[in-house]
């Protein structure tokens, strides 16, 4: 059973999963109240589906790109949770999440997410997940370049975008890291051996970085 958590917003996601089946999953728009309210929902929800924390087989935690303080609060938290059960931590790519759950098939997808300064992050994504332009911070013309004919086009920041003959995705659920998909890919890469590391991302405008573990 895996622990999914995603602060990198200001949506808290949480998420229990276990093989095929989602044990529980909440998503709410907490703002600045995330240090506040991140614990209590975390352990309400343990108990309220019956789950000790020492049965978590693994947590996977969304890493970035996002709120410094919030990426610092999950990453804290799976740490925490990890130095009590002995479970391994998984870094999850928060685009990588927003992705997954937008992906079509034959199609790129393009994640871009609210920065500062009127920039935003971007990266893009193949029909199978694998990265074809991994996370970067840039000026809303660079995002713009980056999206190829006939792209999926989604994230919190997508609609800022004008991009001839690509419409984005609206609505919360499709443009925010899902923390299902979040636990999935956390799942996913423990049974691969490609265990990410979990720190948080850190991107400097113009400057492209590979996020963590995720080279194409």
């Amino acid at each position: 059973m895996w622990l999914g958590i995603d602060t990198t917003t200001e949506r808290l996601g949480l998420a229990l999963v276990e093989a095929e089946s989602v044990l529980a999953a909440e998503t709410a728009f907490v703002y600045r109240d995330m240090a506040a309210v991140l614990h209590p929902r975390l352990q309400d929800m343990l108990r309220r589906s019956g789950v000790r924390a020492a049965e978590l087989s693994g947590i996977a935690v969304t890493c970035g790109p996002g709120s410094y303080t919030g990426m610092r609060l999950g990453l804290a938290a799976a740490q925490g949770l990890a130095l009590v059960t002995g479970c391994p931590v998984a870094g999850v790519n928060a685009q990588a999440a927003i992705a997954r759950k937008c992906a079509q098939e034959g199609r790129p997808t393009v994640v871009v997410s609210r920065a500062n300064a009127g920039d935003v992050y971007v990266a893009v994504f193949g029909p199978d997940g694998r990265v074809l332009h991994d996370t970067a911070l840039v000026d809303m013309a660079t995002a713009a370049q980056l999206v190829p004919a006939g792209a999926v086009l989604t994230g919190n920041a997508a609609v800022l975008l004008d991009v001839a003959g690509v419409t984005p995705i609206e609505g919360d659920d499709l443009t925010h890291p899902d923390p299902v998909d979040v636990a999935r890919i956390g799942m996913a890469d423990y049974a691969a051996g490609t265990l990410r590391q979990a720190s948080p991302m850190y991107l400097h405008p113009l400057a492209y970085r590979t996020s963590p573990g995720l080279k194409s």
